[in-house]
Protein backbone atom coordinates (compact mmCIF):
# COMPACT_ATOMS: atom_id res chain seq x y z
CA UNK A 1 0.00 0.00 0.00
CA UNK A 2 1.11 3.31 -1.13
CA UNK A 3 1.22 5.97 1.92
CA UNK A 4 2.83 9.24 2.05
CA UNK A 5 1.21 11.75 4.63
CA UNK A 6 3.02 14.56 3.33
CA UNK A 7 2.21 14.47 -0.01
CA UNK A 8 -1.14 15.38 -1.61
CA UNK A 9 -4.13 13.42 0.35
CA UNK A 10 -7.26 13.27 -1.65
CA UNK A 11 -10.78 13.64 0.72
CA UNK A 12 -13.81 11.92 -0.14
CA UNK A 13 -16.94 13.50 1.21
CA UNK A 14 -17.46 17.14 2.45
CA UNK A 15 -19.78 17.02 5.45
CA UNK A 16 -19.00 17.57 8.72
CA UNK A 17 -16.09 14.91 9.03
CA UNK A 18 -14.57 15.74 5.16
CA UNK A 19 -14.59 19.47 6.64
CA UNK A 20 -12.81 18.38 9.72
CA UNK A 21 -10.67 16.13 8.11
CA UNK A 22 -9.56 19.36 5.46
CA UNK A 23 -9.18 21.69 8.44
CA UNK A 24 -6.65 19.38 10.08
CA UNK A 25 -4.80 18.56 7.39
CA UNK A 26 -4.70 22.50 6.95
CA UNK A 27 -3.23 23.35 9.85
CA UNK A 28 -0.58 20.59 9.46
CA UNK A 29 0.25 22.48 5.60
CA UNK A 30 -0.78 19.59 3.87
CA UNK A 31 -1.72 19.79 0.62
CA UNK A 32 -4.89 17.82 -0.51
CA UNK A 33 -7.50 17.47 -2.84
CA UNK A 34 -11.50 17.11 -2.06
CA UNK A 35 -14.06 15.24 -4.09
CA UNK A 36 -17.75 15.02 -3.21
CA UNK A 37 -20.70 13.24 -5.23
CA UNK A 38 -23.29 15.89 -4.45
CA UNK A 39 -23.50 18.67 -7.25
CA UNK A 40 -23.96 21.33 -4.18
CA UNK A 41 -21.49 19.62 -1.67
CA UNK A 42 -22.67 21.29 1.57
CA UNK A 43 -18.75 23.02 2.65
CA UNK A 44 -17.39 22.85 -0.68
CA UNK A 45 -16.81 27.04 -0.22
CA UNK A 46 -15.49 26.41 3.43
CA UNK A 47 -12.78 23.89 2.56
CA UNK A 48 -12.19 25.87 -0.82
CA UNK A 49 -11.11 28.64 1.06
CA UNK A 50 -8.27 26.93 3.38
CA UNK A 51 -4.79 27.30 1.87
CA UNK A 52 -3.75 23.59 1.64
CA UNK A 53 -6.85 22.73 -0.22
CA UNK A 54 -5.55 22.40 -4.16
CA UNK A 55 -9.06 21.32 -5.94
CA UNK A 56 -12.42 20.76 -4.97
CA UNK A 57 -15.05 18.49 -7.40
CA UNK A 58 -18.37 18.09 -7.33
CA UNK A 59 -19.87 15.49 -8.93
CA UNK A 60 -20.20 11.40 -9.35
CA UNK A 61 -16.57 10.50 -10.71
CA UNK A 62 -17.79 6.95 -12.32
CA UNK A 63 -19.11 9.58 -15.01
CA UNK A 64 -15.40 10.98 -15.79
CA UNK A 65 -13.52 7.91 -14.96
CA UNK A 66 -10.93 8.82 -18.02
CA UNK A 67 -10.31 11.95 -16.09
CA UNK A 68 -10.13 10.57 -12.40
CA UNK A 69 -7.01 8.53 -13.83
CA UNK A 70 -5.56 12.05 -14.65
CA UNK A 71 -7.22 13.63 -11.17
CA UNK A 72 -5.16 10.48 -9.12
CA UNK A 73 -2.02 11.12 -10.27
CA UNK A 74 -0.54 13.26 -7.48
CA UNK A 75 -2.69 11.38 -4.57
CA UNK A 76 -0.75 9.24 -2.16
CA UNK A 77 -3.67 8.48 0.26
CA UNK A 78 -7.16 8.77 0.44
CA UNK A 79 -8.97 9.61 3.99
CA UNK A 80 -12.89 9.46 2.82
CA UNK A 81 -16.21 9.77 5.10
CA UNK A 82 -18.25 7.09 6.88
CA UNK A 83 -21.37 7.98 4.64
CA UNK A 84 -19.26 6.83 1.26
CA UNK A 85 -19.62 3.84 0.19
CA UNK A 86 -16.24 1.80 -1.21
CA UNK A 87 -17.97 0.52 -4.30
CA UNK A 88 -18.24 1.57 -7.66
CA UNK A 89 -15.70 2.03 -10.89
CA UNK A 90 -13.73 4.97 -8.97
CA UNK A 91 -12.61 2.75 -6.01
CA UNK A 92 -11.52 0.04 -8.72
CA UNK A 93 -9.50 2.87 -9.93
CA UNK A 94 -7.96 3.19 -6.56
CA UNK A 95 -7.40 -0.65 -5.86
CA UNK A 96 -5.64 -0.72 -9.06
CA UNK A 97 -3.32 2.16 -7.70
CA UNK A 98 -2.31 0.40 -4.29
CA UNK A 99 -4.13 3.74 -2.86
CA UNK A 100 -4.11 3.61 0.95
CA UNK A 101 -8.00 4.73 1.90
CA UNK A 102 -8.47 5.50 5.74
CA UNK A 103 -10.84 7.58 7.41
CA UNK A 104 -10.80 10.50 9.99
CA UNK A 105 -10.65 7.58 12.97
CA UNK A 106 -7.70 6.21 11.80
CA UNK A 107 -6.15 9.86 11.43
CA UNK A 108 -6.95 10.31 15.23
CA UNK A 109 -5.08 6.92 15.97
CA UNK A 110 -2.54 7.55 14.31
CA UNK A 111 -2.33 11.09 15.54
CA UNK A 112 -2.75 9.35 19.09
CA UNK A 113 -0.16 6.62 18.41
CA UNK A 114 2.12 10.03 17.84
CA UNK A 115 2.31 11.49 21.12
CA UNK A 116 4.01 10.09 24.29
CA UNK A 117 1.23 10.33 26.58
CA UNK A 118 -1.60 10.07 24.72
CA UNK A 119 -5.04 9.55 26.69
CA UNK A 120 -6.57 6.31 26.95
CA UNK A 121 -9.87 5.57 24.31
CA UNK A 122 -13.09 3.43 24.93
CA UNK A 123 -14.60 2.71 22.15
CA UNK A 124 -18.45 0.96 21.71
CA UNK A 125 -20.00 -0.63 18.34
CA UNK A 126 -22.72 -2.79 17.51
CA UNK A 127 -25.64 -2.76 15.68
CA UNK A 128 -28.40 -1.12 19.12
CA UNK A 129 -27.69 0.87 21.96
CA UNK A 130 -24.61 2.61 20.67
CA UNK A 131 -24.91 5.85 21.69
CA UNK A 132 -27.46 5.15 25.10
CA UNK A 133 -24.16 3.23 25.86
CA UNK A 134 -21.55 5.80 24.53
CA UNK A 135 -23.39 8.85 26.37
CA UNK A 136 -24.02 6.73 30.05
CA UNK A 137 -20.42 5.62 29.78
CA UNK A 138 -19.45 8.95 29.21
CA UNK A 139 -22.16 10.36 32.11
CA UNK A 140 -20.61 7.64 34.48
CA UNK A 141 -16.75 8.39 34.15
CA UNK A 142 -17.29 12.17 34.57
CA UNK A 143 -19.44 11.71 37.84
CA UNK A 144 -16.61 10.23 38.93
CA UNK A 145 -14.59 13.01 38.21
CA UNK A 146 -12.74 12.47 35.61
CA UNK A 147 -12.54 14.34 32.36
CA UNK A 148 -13.86 12.75 29.13
CA UNK A 149 -14.16 14.11 25.38
CA UNK A 150 -16.86 11.87 23.02
CA UNK A 151 -17.18 11.70 19.41
CA UNK A 152 -17.07 9.36 16.64
CA UNK A 153 -20.05 8.49 15.30
CA UNK A 154 -21.96 10.47 17.71
CA UNK A 155 -21.65 14.43 18.14
CA UNK A 156 -17.94 16.07 17.46
CA UNK A 157 -15.69 14.12 14.89
CA UNK A 158 -12.92 12.72 16.31
CA UNK A 159 -10.32 14.77 14.60
CA UNK A 160 -12.04 18.10 16.55
CA UNK A 161 -11.19 16.56 19.61
CA UNK A 162 -7.48 16.69 18.98
CA UNK A 163 -7.45 20.30 19.74
CA UNK A 164 -9.08 20.73 23.52
CA UNK A 165 -6.82 19.89 26.59
CA UNK A 166 -6.02 16.16 26.82
CA UNK A 167 -8.77 14.49 28.94
CA UNK A 168 -8.59 11.34 31.26
CA UNK A 169 -10.53 10.00 28.59
CA UNK A 170 -12.07 9.77 25.12
CA UNK A 171 -15.20 7.66 24.47
CA UNK A 172 -15.97 6.72 20.89
CA UNK A 173 -19.13 5.77 18.99
CA UNK A 174 -17.88 3.60 16.12
CA UNK A 175 -19.94 2.42 13.37
CA UNK A 176 -19.34 -0.40 10.79
CA UNK A 177 -18.32 2.37 8.03
CA UNK A 178 -16.07 3.95 10.19
CA UNK A 179 -14.66 0.89 11.48
CA UNK A 180 -13.87 -0.69 7.88
CA UNK A 181 -11.17 2.14 7.07
CA UNK A 182 -9.77 1.99 10.96
CA UNK A 183 -6.30 -0.28 10.67
CA UNK A 184 -4.88 1.01 14.38
CA UNK A 185 -6.89 2.65 16.83
CA UNK A 186 -5.63 0.99 20.19
CA UNK A 187 -8.07 0.95 22.69
CA UNK A 188 -8.20 0.30 26.50
CA UNK A 189 -11.70 -0.73 26.60
CA UNK A 190 -14.26 -1.71 23.80
CA UNK A 191 -17.36 -3.47 23.56
CA UNK A 192 -19.86 -4.78 20.62
CA UNK A 193 -23.19 -4.92 22.20
CA UNK A 194 -24.76 -7.15 19.72
CA UNK A 195 -25.34 -7.80 15.84
CA UNK A 196 -28.01 -8.15 13.91
CA UNK A 197 -28.93 -7.52 9.82
CA UNK A 198 -28.07 -4.07 9.16
CA UNK A 199 -26.63 -1.71 6.61
CA UNK A 200 -26.90 -4.32 3.74
CA UNK A 201 -26.76 -1.89 0.99
CA UNK A 202 -23.19 -1.03 2.37
CA UNK A 203 -21.75 -4.48 3.24
CA UNK A 204 -22.20 -7.48 0.88
CA UNK A 205 -23.37 -9.88 3.70
CA UNK A 206 -24.30 -10.00 7.44
CA UNK A 207 -20.56 -11.79 7.99
CA UNK A 208 -18.95 -9.41 6.36
CA UNK A 209 -20.64 -6.65 8.35
CA UNK A 210 -20.34 -8.88 11.85
CA UNK A 211 -16.62 -9.08 10.98
CA UNK A 212 -15.75 -5.00 10.81
CA UNK A 213 -17.15 -4.91 13.65
CA UNK A 214 -15.38 -8.04 15.75
CA UNK A 215 -12.45 -6.93 14.61
CA UNK A 216 -12.40 -4.18 17.09
CA UNK A 217 -12.06 -6.37 19.65
CA UNK A 218 -8.20 -7.30 18.56
CA UNK A 219 -7.62 -4.10 19.15
CA UNK A 220 -8.90 -3.55 23.04
CA UNK A 221 -6.45 -4.07 25.83
CA UNK A 222 -9.61 -4.60 27.97
CA UNK A 223 -13.18 -6.15 26.63
CA UNK A 224 -16.76 -6.39 27.51
CA UNK A 225 -18.98 -9.28 26.56
CA UNK A 226 -22.69 -9.39 26.57
CA UNK A 227 -22.95 -13.06 27.07
CA UNK A 228 -26.88 -12.98 26.67
CA UNK A 229 -25.55 -11.96 22.73
CA UNK A 230 -22.20 -13.97 22.72
CA UNK A 231 -22.59 -17.05 24.29
CA UNK A 232 -19.26 -18.54 23.04
CA UNK A 233 -16.73 -15.08 22.16
CA UNK A 234 -13.02 -16.04 22.32
CA UNK A 235 -11.26 -12.69 22.00
CA UNK A 236 -7.77 -12.59 23.60
CA UNK A 237 -7.62 -9.32 25.90
CA UNK A 238 -5.80 -8.89 29.20
CA UNK A 239 -9.49 -8.98 30.88
CA UNK A 240 -12.93 -9.71 30.11
CA UNK A 241 -15.75 -8.18 31.95
CA UNK A 242 -18.82 -10.22 31.35
CA UNK A 243 -22.58 -8.86 31.52
CA UNK A 244 -25.90 -10.57 31.26
CA UNK A 245 -29.16 -10.06 32.24
CA UNK A 246 -30.70 -13.46 32.68
CA UNK A 247 -27.36 -15.46 34.52
CA UNK A 248 -25.57 -14.38 37.34
CA UNK A 249 -22.07 -16.27 36.64
CA UNK A 250 -20.79 -12.80 34.79
CA UNK A 251 -19.20 -9.91 36.71
CA UNK A 252 -22.80 -7.52 36.07
CA UNK A 253 -25.96 -9.17 36.54
CA UNK A 254 -29.07 -8.86 38.27
CA UNK A 255 -30.27 -10.64 41.71
CA UNK A 256 -32.99 -10.81 43.01
CA UNK A 257 -33.56 -9.81 46.63
CA UNK A 258 -35.92 -10.80 49.95
CA UNK A 259 -38.42 -8.41 49.14
CA UNK A 260 -38.58 -9.87 45.51
CA UNK A 261 -36.72 -6.80 44.27
CA UNK A 262 -34.54 -6.84 41.09
CA UNK A 263 -30.94 -5.10 41.30
CA UNK A 264 -28.08 -3.95 39.12
CA UNK A 265 -25.13 -6.38 40.92
CA UNK A 266 -21.25 -6.89 40.59
CA UNK A 267 -19.71 -10.12 42.09
CA UNK A 268 -22.70 -10.18 44.31
CA UNK A 269 -22.19 -6.63 45.60
CA UNK A 270 -25.72 -5.10 45.05
CA UNK A 271 -25.01 -1.08 43.12
CA UNK A 272 -28.59 -0.46 42.27
CA UNK A 273 -32.54 -1.70 41.91
CA UNK A 274 -33.57 -1.78 38.43
CA UNK A 275 -36.88 0.33 39.25
CA UNK A 276 -34.81 2.83 40.05
CA UNK A 277 -33.15 3.32 36.61
CA UNK A 278 -34.86 5.95 34.66
CA UNK A 279 -34.02 4.78 31.25
CA UNK A 280 -36.93 2.24 30.00
CA UNK A 281 -36.60 -1.23 28.90
CA UNK A 282 -35.44 -4.22 29.65
CA UNK A 283 -32.24 -3.50 26.87
CA UNK A 284 -31.63 -0.43 28.86
CA UNK A 285 -31.04 -2.47 31.97
CA UNK A 286 -28.55 -4.32 29.15
CA UNK A 287 -26.97 -0.94 28.54
CA UNK A 288 -26.37 0.38 32.11
CA UNK A 289 -24.47 -2.42 33.25
CA UNK A 290 -22.68 -2.46 29.82
CA UNK A 291 -21.34 1.12 30.82
CA UNK A 292 -20.43 0.43 34.55
CA UNK A 293 -18.61 -2.27 32.93
CA UNK A 294 -17.04 -0.05 30.27
CA UNK A 295 -15.80 2.15 33.71
CA UNK A 296 -14.73 -1.13 35.20
CA UNK A 297 -13.05 -2.50 32.47
CA UNK A 298 -11.19 1.07 31.93
CA UNK A 299 -10.16 1.26 35.98
CA UNK A 300 -12.71 3.55 37.29
CA UNK A 301 -14.58 1.29 40.13
CA UNK A 302 -18.67 2.18 40.53
CA UNK A 303 -18.67 5.38 43.23
CA UNK A 304 -21.92 6.20 44.71
CA UNK A 305 -21.87 9.58 42.52
CA UNK A 306 -22.14 7.10 39.14
CA UNK A 307 -24.47 4.99 41.25
CA UNK A 308 -26.74 8.26 41.41
CA UNK A 309 -26.10 9.49 38.04
CA UNK A 310 -27.28 6.02 36.91
CA UNK A 311 -30.60 7.30 39.03
CA UNK A 312 -30.85 10.48 37.47
CA UNK A 313 -30.27 9.51 33.89
CA UNK A 314 -32.89 9.81 31.46
CA UNK A 315 -31.95 8.63 28.52
CA UNK A 316 -31.50 9.62 25.17
CA UNK A 317 -34.34 11.58 22.67
CA UNK A 318 -35.17 9.38 19.98
CA UNK A 319 -34.69 6.23 22.24
CA UNK A 320 -38.03 4.66 23.63
CA UNK A 321 -38.68 7.83 24.95
CA UNK A 322 -41.99 8.56 27.08
CA UNK A 323 -43.76 11.44 25.13
CA UNK A 324 -47.13 11.31 26.53
CA UNK A 325 -50.34 9.45 27.62
CA UNK A 326 -54.16 9.72 26.34
CA UNK A 327 -56.76 7.56 28.22
CA UNK A 328 -54.33 5.14 30.02
CA UNK A 329 -53.02 4.63 26.48
CA UNK A 330 -48.88 5.58 26.41
CA UNK A 331 -46.50 6.76 23.52
CA UNK A 332 -42.97 5.99 23.24
CA UNK A 333 -40.69 7.54 20.72
CA UNK A 334 -37.92 5.11 18.89
CA UNK A 335 -37.40 6.86 15.75
CA UNK A 336 -33.27 5.81 15.91
CA UNK A 337 -34.27 2.25 15.71
CA UNK A 338 -33.56 2.25 12.07
CA UNK A 339 -32.73 -1.13 11.43
CA UNK A 340 -34.79 -5.21 12.44
CA UNK A 341 -32.75 -5.62 15.67
CA UNK A 342 -33.44 -2.34 16.99
CA UNK A 343 -37.36 -2.78 17.04
CA UNK A 344 -36.93 -6.29 18.46
CA UNK A 345 -35.30 -4.80 21.04
CA UNK A 346 -37.57 -2.10 21.57
CA UNK A 347 -41.02 -4.61 21.58
CA UNK A 348 -39.39 -6.96 23.91
CA UNK A 349 -37.51 -4.58 26.40
CA UNK A 350 -40.55 -1.93 26.96
CA UNK A 351 -43.02 -5.02 27.44
CA UNK A 352 -41.76 -5.60 31.17
CA UNK A 353 -43.39 -1.89 31.90
CA UNK A 354 -46.69 -2.32 29.29
CA UNK A 355 -49.84 -3.98 30.80
CA UNK A 356 -51.42 -4.35 27.23
CA UNK A 357 -49.40 -4.59 23.59
CA UNK A 358 -47.99 -2.64 21.41
CA UNK A 359 -49.77 -0.57 18.71
CA UNK A 360 -45.92 0.18 16.07
CA UNK A 361 -45.70 2.83 14.11
CA UNK A 362 -43.06 1.27 11.66
CA UNK A 363 -41.90 1.69 8.05
CA UNK A 364 -38.76 3.86 5.73
CA UNK A 365 -36.41 2.77 3.64
CA UNK A 366 -35.74 -0.13 4.41
CA UNK A 367 -31.83 -0.68 3.28
CA UNK A 368 -32.40 -4.00 1.72
CA UNK A 369 -33.13 -5.83 5.29
CA UNK A 370 -35.03 -8.38 5.77
CA UNK A 371 -37.98 -8.02 7.91
CA UNK A 372 -38.82 -11.49 7.99
CA UNK A 373 -37.54 -11.82 11.24
CA UNK A 374 -39.77 -9.40 12.59
CA UNK A 375 -42.87 -11.78 12.01
CA UNK A 376 -43.53 -13.37 15.57
CA UNK A 377 -41.89 -11.10 17.23
CA UNK A 378 -45.00 -8.88 16.22
CA UNK A 379 -47.45 -12.13 16.71
CA UNK A 380 -46.26 -11.99 20.42
CA UNK A 381 -46.53 -8.12 20.75
CA UNK A 382 -48.39 -5.90 18.95
CA UNK A 383 -52.09 -5.43 19.14
CA UNK A 384 -52.10 -3.61 15.36
CA UNK A 385 -49.62 -1.99 12.74
CA UNK A 386 -49.61 0.96 10.99
CA UNK A 387 -46.68 1.62 8.33
CA UNK A 388 -45.46 4.71 6.49
CA UNK A 389 -42.68 4.81 3.70
CA UNK A 390 -40.94 3.39 0.80
CA UNK A 391 -41.08 -0.05 2.25
CA UNK A 392 -44.25 -0.15 3.82
CA UNK A 393 -45.94 -2.84 1.57
CA UNK A 394 -42.90 -5.08 1.76
CA UNK A 395 -42.91 -4.93 5.59
CA UNK A 396 -46.57 -5.43 5.44
CA UNK A 397 -45.96 -8.48 3.22
CA UNK A 398 -42.96 -10.33 4.63
CA UNK A 399 -43.60 -9.48 8.67
CA UNK A 400 -47.37 -10.93 7.16
CA UNK A 401 -51.19 -9.82 7.01
CA UNK A 402 -52.52 -11.83 9.78
CA UNK A 403 -52.31 -8.63 11.84
CA UNK A 404 -54.88 -5.68 11.77
CA UNK A 405 -53.26 -2.93 10.06
CA UNK A 406 -52.82 0.28 7.50
CA UNK A 407 -50.34 1.95 5.30
CA UNK A 408 -50.82 5.59 5.77
CA UNK A 409 -49.70 8.52 3.43
CA UNK A 410 -47.95 10.69 6.16
CA UNK A 411 -46.99 10.96 9.96
CA UNK A 412 -50.07 12.55 11.37
CA UNK A 413 -52.08 10.00 9.67
CA UNK A 414 -50.07 6.94 11.39
CA UNK A 415 -50.79 8.22 14.68
CA UNK A 416 -54.71 9.23 14.62
CA UNK A 417 -54.25 5.79 13.25
CA UNK A 418 -52.22 4.42 16.05
CA UNK A 419 -54.85 5.60 18.60
CA UNK A 420 -57.91 4.58 16.69
CA UNK A 421 -56.34 0.88 17.43
CA UNK A 422 -55.02 1.91 20.78
CA UNK A 423 -57.01 0.67 23.85
CA UNK A 424 -56.41 1.20 27.76
CA UNK A 425 -53.34 -0.41 28.73
CA UNK A 426 -51.81 -0.05 25.07
CA UNK A 427 -48.89 1.68 24.25
CA UNK A 428 -48.06 3.34 20.78
CA UNK A 429 -44.50 2.88 19.64
CA UNK A 430 -42.74 4.47 16.84
CA UNK A 431 -39.69 1.89 16.61
CA UNK A 432 -39.75 1.90 12.14
CA UNK A 433 -36.64 -0.81 11.35
CA UNK A 434 -36.36 0.92 8.47
CA UNK A 435 -33.94 4.33 7.51
CA UNK A 436 -35.85 7.74 7.66
CA UNK A 437 -34.41 9.02 4.75
CA UNK A 438 -37.47 8.83 2.50
CA UNK A 439 -39.61 11.16 4.08
CA UNK A 440 -37.32 13.04 6.46
CA UNK A 441 -33.70 15.01 6.95
CA UNK A 442 -32.81 12.65 9.73
CA UNK A 443 -34.37 9.88 12.34
CA UNK A 444 -34.46 12.78 14.57
CA UNK A 445 -36.92 15.07 12.25
CA UNK A 446 -39.40 11.73 12.20
CA UNK A 447 -39.21 11.58 15.88
CA UNK A 448 -39.87 14.69 16.45
CA UNK A 449 -42.44 14.70 14.25
CA UNK A 450 -44.20 11.75 15.85
CA UNK A 451 -43.78 13.86 18.93
CA UNK A 452 -45.94 16.56 17.91
CA UNK A 453 -48.32 14.74 16.01
CA UNK A 454 -49.12 12.97 19.99
CA UNK A 455 -48.54 16.19 21.24
CA UNK A 456 -51.42 17.40 19.21
CA UNK A 457 -53.71 14.72 20.69
CA UNK A 458 -52.56 14.38 24.20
Amino acid sequence: MKQALNSVQLIIGLGKTGLSCAEYLNERGIPFKVMDTRHHAPHAKQVEALSSCRLVLCGNPDLHIDAMKQYLEDVEQIIVSPGVALKGIFFDLVKQRELNVIGDIELFAQALNNQDNSAPVIAITGSNGKSTVTKLTTELLRAAGKTVLVGGNIGTPVLQLLEQPKPDFYVLELSSFQLETTKSLSLIAGTVLNLSIDHLDRHETFEQYSSVKMEMLEHCQNIVVNRDEFKNLNVKAEREVSVSLFTDSTDYSRQRTADGKLWLANAGKLLIPQSELKIAGIHNVSNAMTSIALCDASGVSATSEMIEKLKQWPGLNHRCQFVGEKQGVSCYNDSKATNVGATIAALEGLYETVEGKFVLIAGGDGKNADFRPLAEVFKRYLRALVLIGKDAERLLDETGRSLQSVIVADMKQAVSSAFSFAIQGDAILLSPACASLDMYKSFEHRGEDFTQKVEALV
